[in-house]
């Protein structure tokens, strides 16, 4: 089908063009810095193409003034919709950050190469392997297909900001704590054990070097329950990725 340019549909197009930029420059993959911009713009004009030509607009009505303020509203709409696509990232960045803090190995840090922030081992191991699931059960697939059905249940120039998506978005942050724990709970539960270990260790012999002992023994402990509680840990990773891609709807209702 051929798009005959028209003013409606230069308006349509732009405004979707802001929209899908802002949403993939702020989301997850997308978003890193090592996609460069053309990438970025190349994605953004090609599914804006494709939202046109499968629903057509009929008219426009937009002065100058309307038509700016519904491109800033939709920059924020984007930018709403990366901030939640993230939080499943953030919630295995910070579980990945509670037990390197609890193993003891948060004291170097480095750059995160999928989040724009610096993080431990642990955290970036938990990024990076949530990053290939995101990629292994096609997550970039439906956060692209959730994408285009905010288009529908929000169209372009239509925002609407209200107490109950203030509420929403802070009940998606409050789940973010609740997943980073349920997804660190088995280490966590192993690294307490080894403490109370080291603790009785400790008290039945006063002059062992448990201090000298921890250290190395939580790692190797932390590291074992890693590899131990990981699996079991697939699907809770898999149902927080899915569940941002839900909550890209739910957030623009």
């Amino acid at each position: 089908m051929d798009l005959h340019l028209s003013g409606a549909i230069a308006e349509q197009g732009v405004l979707t063009f802001v929209r899908v930029l802002t949403a993939l420059a702020t989301g997850p993959v997308f978003g890193h810095r090592a996609v460069i911009a053309p990438v970025k713009i190349g994605l953004a004009m090609a599914l804006t193409y494709a939202t046109l030509v499968a629903n057509p607009p009929v008219a426009s009505s937009s002065d100058g003034l309307t038509f700016l303020i519904a491109v800033g509203a939709e920059v924020l709409i984007g930018a709403l919709i990366g901030f939640v696509s993230m939080l499943a990232f953030h919630a295995l960045e910070m579980a990945g950050g509670i037990i390197s803090m609890e193993m003891g190995l948060s004291f170097p840090v480095l750059i995160n190469p999928v989040l724009p922030s610096q993080g431990g081992l642990i955290e970036q191991f938990y990024v990076l392997l949530a990053t290939l699931i995101f990629f292994a059960i096609r997550g970039h697939h439906a956060l692209l297909v959730a994408l285009g059905r905010t288009l529908e249940v929000a169209p372009p120039g239509s925002l609407v900001m209200d107490a109950i998506t203030a509420e929403r978005l802070i009940r998606f942050s409050e789940a973010v704590f609740v997943s980073a724990l349920q997804i660190a709970l088995p280490v966590l539960a192993t690294l307490l054990l080894t403490d109370l270990a080291l603790a009785m260790i400790n008290r039945v012999i006063p002059r062992a070097p448990v201090f000298v002992l921890g250290m190395p023994l939580k790692v190797a402990a932390g590291l074992a329950a890693l590899i131990i509680a990981w699996p079991s840990m697939m699907p809770v990773v898999e149902q927080v990725i899915f569940q941002a891609a839900r909550n890209v709807l739910l957030a623009v209702r």
